[in-house]
């Protein structure tokens, strides 16, 4: 049976996982919300950015292209590409061509800020309980993923055959996998590992050494350890202690905080490098591009109710939202 994926979401990351499917044999149609770019897509069969030509795999369509009708779903699956901001707009969108499906996977990092939910949160309460969820997150840039560098990401999901079954549709020689069901450990990596980058670039405007900004990301593991065990609590599950301690050690915390922290084509930390520069937050994001931490640092700050909340968390807050300069954060009291 061909297996089919739609991929909502048109940005560098939705192109290159297509770019990817695709490789591996499956049929791909990718929808985006720009027409223009969409139809360039379509009609060029290339994406300059990423210098990489697409396959007759790959199909592009504009997003208003999916209706409300039934669709065949067995063999295909949707993946949500979108950035944060946009996630929740998709999926209510297309709610009733989503709740067609028994699956979703997504690549996006955060959470919703209108609602302050995490994502599999917020597609239980608009898809409803029974549609599985997976979500796909780690060290990843999409040129990387583009030319075949050797990458690890996570894959989280509650279903272990849903899991095993995404594995071997992703999976390449060069693109490797690691599965857990630790599925709000590694939301709250995606979300920490940006607020930890904008962190890390104001730290090193300010002098601090390499060793200090890791002693910094060793303390933001600490701190999604102890968020996602409240998180687990407040929805009365179980903490699966192994899970948690693999998932400090697994491509969606070690590696995605150890690459958005420490290189430069991090955005969040090239933002928090230019932040003591800048006359406005707004404009230094509108030069930057889409500066997913600076949002997420506010979310998730509501999203505690000011409770268990740690020095990373509380000194990105601070600096981006309390008018607080960076050698008066807390942080500086622990490197």
């Amino acid at each position: 049976m061909t297996v089919c994926f739609n991929i909502l979401g048109s940005g560098e990351w939705g192109l290159s996982i297509a770019n990817l499917l695709a490789s591996n044999g499956h049929k791909v149609e990718v929808f985006g919300r720009n027409d223009e770019k969409i139809d360039s897509l379509q009609s060029t069969r290339e994406s300059q950015s990423l210098e990489v030509k697409f396959s007759e795999n790959i199909v592009f369509s504009p997003l208003r292209k999916i209706t409300n009708d039934s669709v065949e779903t067995v063999g295909t699956f949707n993946i949500i590409a979108t950035n944060s901001k946009g996630f929740a707009s998709v999926i209510r969108d297309k709610k009733i061509f989503l709740k067609q499906f028994k699956h979703i996977i997504w690549l996006t990092k955060g959470m919703d800020s209108e609602s302050t939910l995490l994502f599999d949160e917020l597609i239980k309460k608009t898809l409803g309980t029974s549609i599985t969820s997976c979500m796909i997150s780690g060290p990843s840039f999409a040129r990387d993923l583009i030319q075949k560098k050797d990458i690890e990401v996570s894959i989280a999901s509650l279903d272990l055959e849903f899991l095993k079954d995404m594995k071997q549709h992703f999976s390449t020689s060069y693109f490797k996998l690691i599965s857990t069901q630790d599925i709000i450990g590694v939301q709250i990596s995606s979300v920490m590992k940006n607020i930890a980058a904008i962190l890390s670039g104001a730290l090193t405007a300010h002098g601090c050494s390499k060793r200090e900004l890791i002693r910094m990301i060793e303390m933001s593991k600490v701190e999604i350890n102890n968020i996602s065990k409240i998180i687990y609590d407040s929805r009365g599950l179980n903490v699966n202690s192994i899970d948690l301690t693999a998932t400090l050690a697994s491509p969606a915390c070690h590696g995605d905080l150890f690459l958005s922290c420490l290189e430069n084509q991090s955005r969040n930390r090239t933002f928090g490098m230019q932040l003591q520069n800048t006359e406005g937050i707004p404009e230094l994001i509108s030069k930057i591009g889409t500066v997913e931490g600076y949002i997420s640092t506010s979310t998730l700050h509501n999203y505690l109710h000011r409770s268990h909340i740690g020095p990373v968390l509380e000194s990105t807050y601070g600096l981006l939202f309390g008018g607080i300069a960076i050698d008066k954060t807390p942080i500086l009291n622990y490197l």
